[in-house]
């Protein structure tokens, strides 16, 4: 797959579009459970994903990959679209439309990085609070693109790459964020990310009056949601790999290494769908030898050694 073009036939109401491949078969039999074409979902797609193909949200553009580079798709493998609806109050319809070009010249891999944290909760009134996340690049990479990603309340985003040898080199800016204008933004040359790398965002939101943006007059907490008056913050990276076998270990040492972050700050794993979450906080418990609700150093080792021993 060379591009992927969406059209959402309802602006008002279509929020988001997100392009998931399925080889299980699962999203068939959720859609034959259900009367109505296709299946509700909200967060994930309800599947474990086989790969994906982008996504779209307001502003954004159809970008052509580099030469070379391109989505494999496995034979039989479902398309899945996800589309995210904003309530208007009323009934909608919606024809959402999804263009796709081929090409048969493909040698390197395509894998994403997903940098951004699943706990976000601005007080009201604050004009200039900080969201943070970080995440360490598995093995030796090309970046070929970023996508940011946030709501109306965002102002301010920033994405470094601290090499190992701790020079940090920017791969966004943006001093004025506006959630109708998103871009997938493609390097006019990649970037070589080697090796623990580590990629460190820094998001700040206005949550006052002052802001135009602001959908709650007088302004009111929000944390991390779907809906648009709800707040995120991502970052999606664009990575090739030297070859089209090498993306899914990657995504795996991408979720190991994902899981160990967690482990380390406390997490809940929030940020993982309900199975997955259920199943690490009981494989959690198992090795939380002195009760004390979190692991240390020690049993932390022997949880993602068991966890890596898991995860296929």
């Amino acid at each position: 797959m060379k591009t992927v073009e969406f059209h959402p036939g309802n602006p008002k109401v279509v929020h988001h579009a997100l392009f998931f491949l399925d080889t299980t078969g699962e999203a068939r039999r959720l859609d034959a459970a259900t009367p109505e074409p296709g299946y509700r979902c909200f967060g994930g797609p309800r599947i474990v994903p086989s790969g994906g193909l982008g996504g779209w949200a307001p502003g954004a553009t159809p970008e052509e990959l580099p030469a070379g580079m391109a989505h494999a798709i496995d034979k039989g493998a479902d398309l899945v679209v996800q589309i995210h609806y904003h309530p208007s109050g009323k009934p909608e319809t919606d024809q959402s439309s999804l263009g796709l070009t081929f090409t048969d010249q493909s040698t390197k891999g395509l894998a994403n990085i997903i940098i951004g944290p699943r706990r976000i909760d601005l007080p009201a009134g604050d004009a200039h609070y900080v969201v943070t996340d970080w995440g360490t690049v598995p093995q030796d990479v090309e970046l070929i693109g970023i996508t940011p990603h946030a709501h109306l309340l965002c102002k301010e985003m920033q994405v470094d790459a601290r090499l190992p040898d701790g020079k940090v080199e920017p791969l966004i800016r943006i001093n004025d964020w506006d959630f109708n204008w998103q871009g997938q933004y493609r390097y006019a040359e990649s970037m070589k990310l080697p090796k623990g790398t580590r990629i460190e965002m820094r998001y700040v939101y206005d949550n006052s009056a002052a802001n135009p943006h602001n959908p709650s007059n007088p302004p009111k907490d929000v944390k991390f949601g779907e809906q648009t008056t709800d707040e995120m913050g991502f970052a999606f990276l664009q990575v090739a790999l030297p070859s089209r076998d090498d993306v899914r270990p990657f995504r795996r040492q991408m979720l190991l290494s994902r899981i160990e972050q967690m482990v380390a700050q406390g997490d809940d794993f929030a940020g993982l769908n309900q199975g997955q979450a259920a199943r690490l906080r009981a494989a959690m418990a198992m090795f939380d030898t002195n009760h004390d609700g979190k692991l240390d150093a020690e049993e932390r080792a022997r949880f993602m050694k068991f966890i890596d021993s898991y995860i296929k």
